[in-house]
């Protein structure tokens, strides 16, 4: 028996399976759980059989402890408004950021 471990029913759009969060879908798409949150509208976690949309992005950063938005987007090499507008306007330490 072949244990499948992510279903892609069409561009973009991931098919959750069971045991899959929001953290490992992330992590295997690379992107961030706080950009699958806001793209899907979510409030809970998903479930088996949820499908979400998911857009897999160049660079995932974890933002350090004193890094500014500023900080965060010299790193990533992009402006601050391109950095706000991938994440959203609250950007925060251990956040998980992305970039493309």
């Amino acid at each position: 028996m072949i244990k499948l471990r992510s279903v892609i029913v069409s561009e973009g759009v991931y098919y959750c399976l069971n045991g899959d969060t929001l953290d490992s879908i992330a992590k295997n798409f690379s992107t961030s759980k706080h950009v699958l949150i806001r793209d899907n509208s979510l409030d809970c976690e998903v479930e088996a059989g949820d499908c979400i949309y998911v857009k897999r992005y160049k660079k995932v950063y974890t933002v350090g402890a004193s890094e500014t938005v500023e900080d965060v987007a010299k790193i990533l090499g992009i402006t601050k408004e391109k950095l706000i507008e991938l994440n959203g306007e609250v950007i925060y330490p251990y956040m998980q950021v992305v970039s493309d």
